[in-house]
């Protein structure tokens, strides 16, 4: 979870008796050098949590939490009720709860970002920028490992859960939309915006870990078929609405989870290179 310059931390000012700080704007290069120069896996950055877009520098209506550190409790109070969120980062886990103050200051969690449930209003009919966040429990063993996220250009509420929902996630918290959607993935935009943002979702490749990589062959084939199977649904979805329709090439999603078919890719070939020069 990356954040731009505090420019007044507002100290005690927030909702819950925290910090409510104001906020440098920032192009969204500025978060992926900043990413890209503490990590040389750095792989992609998206837009993140919603701000007051009236004030320059700015504020976030919900918390924010970065390496065990509360930066903003936010300023949403009345706002929502119901409908706010915590996405809790572990090392190896995240899991979604409603967003109060005891699962703000009681939680383990190293890294906390808010938003907003699927069902919040925030023009939700309309086609336009979405971001959203979704998490999935591949063994069932009832921790949240996977955190999938999706951006796209032009979709409504409904459709980005759609999207999310055909990937097997079971929890879901909308970010900002609108104009403050962008992806930039490796140095190239995405999905690009003018907009200026004061936080930002950064995601790096893993490093090695006792990993056991599977034959490329297998795990493409595995992927694909999920692939075809999450596109038909969508098809499906999309068929079957009345309103406007939506343009499919507008939709772009990162799956960090397919990673590890570019690590196995790379392992085959450097094994099959080094045969051939012994």
């Amino acid at each position: 979870l990356l954040y731009s310059d505090i420019k007044n931390p507002r100290v005690g000012r927030g909702v819950y008796g925290g910090d409510d700080p104001h906020f440098a704007y920032w192009a969204i290069e500025d978060f992926w050098n900043t990413l890209s120069s503490e990590f040389s896996q750095a792989f992609c950055i998206s837009n993140g949590q919603f701000f007051f877009m009236q004030e320059s520098p700015t504020r976030l209506p919900f918390p924010l939490k970065v390496d065990g550190e509360i930066i903003s409790d936010g300023y949403a109070d009345q706002e929502f009720i119901g409908n706010k969120l915590l996405l809790a980062i572990w090392s190896d886990h995240a899991e979604i709860i409603p967003l109060t103050k005891e699962n703000l200051y009681s939680t383990s969690a190293p890294d906390i970002l808010g938003g907003l449930s699927e069902t919040a209003n925030k023009a939700g009919k309309h086609f336009t920028g979405r971001t959203f966040i979704g998490l999935d429990d591949p063994d069932n063993d009832g921790r949240y490992q996977h955190i999938l996220l999706f951006n796209t250009k032009t979709a409504r509420q409904v459709d980005a859960i759609a999207v999310l929902n055909s990937f097997g996630v079971d929890q879901t918290m909308m970010l900002d939309g609108g104009g403050s959607t962008q992806l930039l993935c490796q140095g190239e935009s995405l999905i690009s915006s003018d907009r200026y943002i004061p936080q930002a979702l950064g995601v790096v490749a893993g490093l090695d870990q006792e990993v056991n990589i599977i034959p490329a062959n297998v795990y493409e084939k595995e992927i694909l078929t999920k692939q075809r199977v999450a596109t038909s649904r969508l098809a499906m979805r999309i068929s079957s609405t009345s309103d406007k329709d939506i343009n499919v090439m507008d939709v772009f999603w990162v799956a960090v989870l397919m990673v590890p078919i570019q690590i196995a890719i790379v392992a085959i070939i450097f094994k099959h290179r080094r045969k051939q020069t012994q």
